[in-house]
């Protein structure tokens, strides 16, 4: 092969192989711009080397050259910065040299697909620049045949370690890289025809070739060992942007008892949530999110958002947009779904792009500086199957995932470890005592220390706790249980999407083995009655142990997680006195007119309810038209033992038993026909009362009376209130 074929071979042998090594990083970029920037200055430096070659000391002047241009060149091809007349100024020039050292940070904390411009192209120039332009003089400027491939190889390390942790085909670009460089080495060696006495012979400087590839590829392909994501090194999550989670707003400090409007976010499917923070990790105190979830890789931490996100999991896409009130005062950036893209309406002093941090794995993002209450903003998502049934198995936990800080609460969960059945099936019972032992109290603060929720709350001789501290004992007790699980801070908008500061809600999630996270919400696991702001708990009979509450389930290793919890576990409603001097009162007070009008004002409220209300609803009529015509049944009882009270409507309560704690809302048309139902059975048990007392049942305000007395909260379902 003559000199100038030898060395156009070289040139193009560099120009390909660089850019096998620069198309590592496709999927980390939303475009193919990379590319040029990657290339352009290996085209520069093929043809400086192919000058310099054939000078004398070349070598020497290539590295000044090298040296000299690289910030002036990175200006132009990198930043896209020619300054004035073609010549990028001192600033410029100052950027590239400052910006090169942080631009693999910049990329490794935005999520891929990266927008290609901005500081992060300096990553493929760089790469581009320092492993083609040193190849360029090894190839041109030596004889040496293997050596040339030594800085192809060290570029396509640092490519796969600033890249996606997404394999990809990189397994195959790196076999290409190798293959083409052993080729490449083969050919070089072939073109040492004369040899002087001492050199090697050409099949031992191939073997020393190979060998010094095979060390070279060994060092690489450490950072690559198998195409499992999970076992390769790589620089993305592990030097990202640190997000210092510590210090970002409470999200429960969003749920007020006023009306004030938060957001409105139109687009939003019915029964979808908005999320504001999924709050990973139990530090001891509380739960808070963690700067890496438990148990992710590099999607576990809060990265910079680019033009466009890939999700992890698939569903259909929908497109939302979101508008902050005044009222919403929060680190936490509102999101739907898992974001595909994010757009913010920027006007002087609003949120930035550049400010938005996301964690892909709990699809929540936070706000450096606090979103601004005039942010609008257009987000693009998936929607993942979010819908849990107790029968999916729970995934494998991970062992920061068990949440090590609340272990304490192990004690008062034994008696649920012990059972025979797969960790979800012991969360379902779990769920189910707090659903028939516990009392919700809808007031106070809702600690979350290990006290709190143990010795004061599970351990303690009633128990009480708040939705919240529900959510946060239930979520522990998951995680110990082996189920991994989270707590998430959210809210249903209305149907003109609105949310204000009562719709805001907590809920757990828990990873099934498809590792897809599935919501349960408070209905599957508050306690069976509520207890007022001056009602004491110590009114209630004690909640029955753990251990003997399951040797009183017929088969506690396949627990039923829709059934009602037995009338002997109810707790009481209160003080019998009480309830029959305001009944009498209310006698006095209410008028002939004034009962007959409130009732039917009432029993339209109650069937406009949904999903579950109008069941508990359903079922109260009955018991109030009982209660009416002289036949009162105690508030206390569950609906079976009020059913079996009055001797009728046992099937109908069981109905509505099973309807409130099932999983998932039930049709309309189902709930129109047990509004019929019930209706037909709150008129047979009128027409079984005397005359007198059927005459007089429209004009008794022993229900209405009653319901006040007891307290019973709108909008909390007769499970949890009363059941």
């Amino acid at each position: 092969m003559t000199t100038a074929r030898g060395a156009l071979l070289d040139a193009v042998m560099v120009l390909v192989t660089t850019g096998v090594v620069l198309s590592v990083l496709d999927v980390t970029f939303a475009s193919r711009g990379y590319l040029v920037v990657g290339l352009a200055p290996v085209v520069l430096a093929v043809v400086l080397a192919a000058w310099l070659a054939r000078v004398e000391h070349g070598g020497w002047f290539y590295a000044v050259a090298m040296i000299l241009l690289y910030a002036p060149v990175g200006a132009l091809v990198a930043l896209k910065d020619p300054g004035d007349y073609v010549v990028p100024s001192t600033s410029t020039t100052g950027r590239v040299l400052g910006e090169t050292p942080t631009a693999p940070l910049d990329l490794v904390s935005t999520l891929p697909p990266v927008v290609a411009d901005g500081t992060v192209m300096l990553v493929p120039f760089a790469i581009g620049y320092l492993a083609g332009g040193t190849a360029a003089w090894l190839a041109l400027g030596t004889r040496r045949p293997f050596v040339p491939a030594v800085p192809v190889l060290v570029g396509l390390a640092a490519a796969i370690f600033v890249g996606s942790s997404a394999p990809g085909s990189l397994l195959l670009r790196a076999g290409v890289v190798a293959v083409l460089c052993l080729w490449w080495a083969a050919v070089r060696q072939e073109r040492v025809v004369a040899r002087r006495p001492g050199d090697r012979s050409p099949f031992a400087q191939l073997v020393v070739a190979a060998l010094t590839i095979g060390v070279v590829s060994t060092v690489v392909t450490s950072v690559l060992p198998v195409a499992d994501a999970t076992d390769r090194v790589v620089l993305r999550g592990r030097a990202a942007e640190r997000v210092d989670t510590a210090d970002v707003s409470d999200p429960w400090s969003l749920h007020g008892a006023g009306r004030r409007e938060l957001l409105r976010a139109t687009g939003v499917p019915r029964g979808t949530p908005v999320r504001f923070a999924a709050l990973d990790q139990y530090d001891g105190t509380a739960w808070v999110a963690a700067e890496r979830s438990p148990g992710d890789a590099a999607e576990g931490t809060f990265q910079r958002v680019g033009g466009s996100i890939t999700p992890l999991t698939d569903g259909d896409e929908v497109t939302v947009e979101v508008r902050i009130r005044p009222g919403y005062r929060s680190d936490w950036l509102p999101t739907v779904g898992e974001l595909t893209s994010l757009e913010l309406d920027y006007t002087g002093g609003r949120t930035l792009i550049d400010q938005v941090r996301y964690n892909q794995s709990t699809g929540t993002a936070l706000v450096v500086d606090g979103v601004d209450p005039r942010d609008r903003y257009t987000l693009t998502a998936v929607l993942p199957e979010t819908r849990w049934s107790p029968s999916t198995r729970a995934a494998e936990i991970d062992g920061d995932q068990r949440q090590p800080a609340g272990r304490a609460l192990d004690r008062y969960l034994r008696p649920f470890e012990r059972l025979r059945t797969d960790p979800m099936q012991r969360l379902v019972t779990f769920m189910r005592y707090l659903r028939t032992n516990g009392l919700v109290r809808l007031d106070g603060a809702s600690p979350q220390t290990t006290d709190d929720l143990g010795r004061d709350f599970l351990g303690a001789r009633r128990v009480v706790g708040t939705p919240h501290q529900y959510t946060a004992l239930v979520a522990l007790a998951a995680s110990r249980l082996d189920v991994p699980a989270r707590l998430v801070v959210g809210a249903y908008p209305d149907r003109r999407g609105r949310v204000a500061e009562t719709d805001v809600e907590s809920w757990v999630e828990v990873q099934v083995d498809d590792g897809t996270w599935r919501i349960i919400r408070q209905p599957s696991y508050l306690g069976s009655r509520s207890i007022g702001p001056e009602q004491p708990a110590q009114e209630d009979p004690p909640a029955t142990p753990p251990d003997d509450w399951l040797r009183d389930q017929r088969d506690p290793r396949l627990p039923d997680p829709a059934a009602t919890p037995d009338a002997a576990d109810e707790p009481g409603l209160g003080s019998a006195l009480r309830t029959t001097g305001l009944a009498l009162a209310g006698v006095l007070l209410l008028g002939v007119v004034l009962v007959p009008l409130v009732k039917l004002m009432r029993r339209r409220r109650r069937r406009r309810a949904g999903w579950p209300m109008v069941y508990v609803h359903a079922w109260q009529e009955v018991v109030d038209a009982a209660r009416d015509s002289g036949r009162p049944v105690p508030e206390h009882l569950g609906r079976l033992a009020q059913a079996r009270r009055l001797g009728t409507g046992l099937e109908l309560a069981r109905a509505a038993d099973v309807a409130v704690f099932a999983p998932d809302p039930t049709a309309d048309h189902a709930q129109q026909a047990f509004w019929d139902a019930a209706q037909a059975e709150r008129r047979a048990v009128l027409a079984a009362a005397p005359l007198p007392r059927r005459l007089t049942a429209s004009l008794h305000p022993g229900s209405l009376v009653s319901a006040w007395a007891s307290r019973r909260p709108r909008g909390v379902p007769a499970g949890v209130a009363g059941s």
